[in-house]
């Protein structure tokens, strides 16, 4: 995989035409969090959750862009993606592992809807994959925790988790295959 901290020509700005064009020279606007996060609160779920998922298929495409996510290590894949991330302001993130699960750890949002930020993930590793990946809120305490599962095993870890069943627990009796 290409070096994924080389972020130059990520954003670009043109203050003669008032222009910032970002890495696939995509018109870009900056925007403070703060109206971001009024705009997210403010839209309905199936909305918030569409534009996330735009959102993070771009920062998905830029990922694709610097080199084979598939191919690469956890280590360059987590670097990769939390390069992304903080370009676009969301905050900083980590993979960890859980077993055989993959949960994304972001911290420092702007952004404290665990929902949009977990589109927002499920977009950029969707688009960066070239694979469908499904992806649930696994805690919102101490950052914003999101397994990264197939569709059904995230509904089942959701499901699990909305009956009181804690994420770590849900994430032994996922991988324990239980019911």
């Amino acid at each position: 995989m290409a070096n994924p901290l080389d972020l130059s020509g990520s954003v670009r700005f043109d203050l003669q035409s008032g222009t910032v064009r970002l890495f696939d020279d995509e018109k870009g606007v900056v925007v403070p969090a703060s109206v971001l996060a009024a705009l997210v609160k403010a839209s309905p779920t199936d909305t918030r959750a569409q534009v996330a998922r735009e959102l993070g298929a771009h920062l998905g495409r830029g990922v694709a862009k610097r080199g084979a996510i598939l191919e690469a290590g956890l280590e360059e894949a987590a670097t990769a993606l939390a390069a992304q991330l903080a370009v676009g302001g969301l905050g900083t993130c980590n993979l960890e592992r859980w077993g055989k699960a993959l949960v994304v750890h972001v911290t420092d949002s702007p952004i404290d809807d665990a929902s949009f930020v977990a589109s927002v993930i499920e977009g950029a590793l969707s688009a960066a994959s070239a694979k469908a990946v499904s992806c649930t809120v696994l805690t919102g305490d101490n950052g914003i925790r999101v397994l990264v599962a197939s569709e059904r095993g995230a509904l089942r870890v959701r499901g699990w988790i909305e009956q009181g069943t804690s994420w770590s627990d849900a994430l032994v009796r996922l991988q324990s295959g239980g019911s």
